[in-house]
């Protein structure tokens, strides 16, 4: 087993008690609301020495020195006669609150009541003061995790890889039996051809995920413009190499507009229905790039050329909301009754300056030209 390892700069806690050997009655400092240095003293009597003493880390602010009950070497050693409470269950930090002079302990707010118990039972065989040692309710802290991490299993609205570049899981499927998932045609090597291409989640270099298995290819004539080449979606279906990466039926869900940070306490939206929409309904989408966006649609089954090829998209669906690069293949959904959802769609590009999207519908996902019958809803 490793030793710990040294610390060369000295920690802020540390610090603090180096000051509280030097100034007798030092009991801790903060920045208050009005941007003064604010001082605990034992003896406020010493407060021209100490505002000598803390000049340089004043930093031009105000020192103002008021009454503390304690000083800071006390607390220091009560926190660390409490460094065994962090094993305990609920526990969520304990900490010197240098702005009440005071030893915290949190706990998590949904923490039984048993556990104020226990740490009653706890602090008691400390040296502190019962007075000294606050045990409060708060929240408690999360690994957050964005849209561009990995994920297992994986949901939709997360990013995914191929041959070095970026796109967005658009839906969990299933195809004909088999489990995989929904991106963008041009979300491969070739658009519109069948070349397996190989998927990662999150980046190359992590063991793949799945392989391209159906990519329809363009059709020219009928509805489609002379000299162009046409599809109702820009989609294809991907194979999972393990049905269980699947997280079937969950699209990633953010803190809020804007964010790619997934929320820690409600992480998924059910897919409980597909559908369609209107002009003028709000719809919303997630992508590893920016994230949720929300916006009215604006035009409705319009036929898109995009720009630089020779393929036309027929009867999209265009979007006032936020989109960028890599977000190709991020679900397109309405909000239903918190946390279910109503799948309308796959995001296959934007304008230039990232404020309209464009997606092909869900029942243009479906055509028989397209990827024909697929799950991506709670059955």
């Amino acid at each position: 087993m490793s030793a710990w390892p040294s610390v060369s700069a000295e920690l802020v806690d540390e610090e603090l008690l180096r000051m509280s050997r030097e100034i007798p009655g030092f009991g801790g400092m903060f920045i208050d609301n009005a941007g003064s240095l604010t001082v605990y003293m034992q003896d406020t009597s010493r407060a021209p020495e100490v505002r000598m003493r803390l000049d340089l880390q004043a930093l031009g602010r105000r020192i103002r020195v008021v009454p503390g009950q304690y000083n800071f070497e006390e607390l220091y050693r009560w926190r660390s006669e409490l460094n065994d409470v962090m094993a305990e269950p609920g526990v969520v930090f304990t900490d010197i609150d240098e702005r009440r002079n005071r030893v915290v302990i949190g706990i998590d707010e949904k923490a039984d009541p048993s556990t104020f118990a226990l740490l009653d039972s706890l602090r008691a065989a400390t040296s502190a003061p019962r007075e000294a040692v606050i045990v409060e309710r708060v929240a408690p802290f999360h690994n957050l995790q964005t849209l561009r991490q990995s994920f297992r299993p994986i949901p939709n609205g997360v990013q995914i890889a191929f041959d070095n570049f970026l796109c967005t899981l658009g839906y969990n499927a299933i195809r004909q039996g088999v489990q995989g998932f929904v991106t963008n045609s041009h979300c491969s090597t070739v658009q519109g051809q069948m070349n397996s291409t190989v998927y990662f989640q999150p980046l190359p270099g992590t063991p793949a995920i799945g392989v391209e298995a159906v990519d329809p290819p363009f059709l020219a004539g009928g509805q489609c413009p002379p000299g162009r080449l046409c599809r109702f979606s820009d989609t294809l279906f991907a194979r999972y190499n393990s049905p269980a990466l699947a997280q079937n039926w969950m699209v990633a869900r953010p803190t809020a507009l804007g964010s790619i940070t997934v929320n820690p306490a409600a992480p998924r939206w059910t897919v409980a229905a597909v559908g369609g929409v209107a002009a003028g309904a709000v719809v919303n989408k997630v992508g590893r790039t920016t994230g949720w966006s929300q916006g009215a649609v604006i035009a409705s089954c319009v036929n898109v050329n995009a720009a630089g090829t020779t393929f036309t998209l027929l009867c999209q669906n265009v979007v006032n909301a936020a989109v960028g690069g890599g977000d190709s293949g991020s679900p397109v959904f309405t909000l239903q009754q918190n946390p279910s959802i109503t799948h309308v769609g796959i995001l296959w590009g934007g304008n230039a300056a990232g404020t309209q999207l464009v997606y092909s519908p869900f029942a243009n996902v479906i055509q028989p030209t397209e990827l024909g019958p697929i799950q991506v809803s709670v059955p």
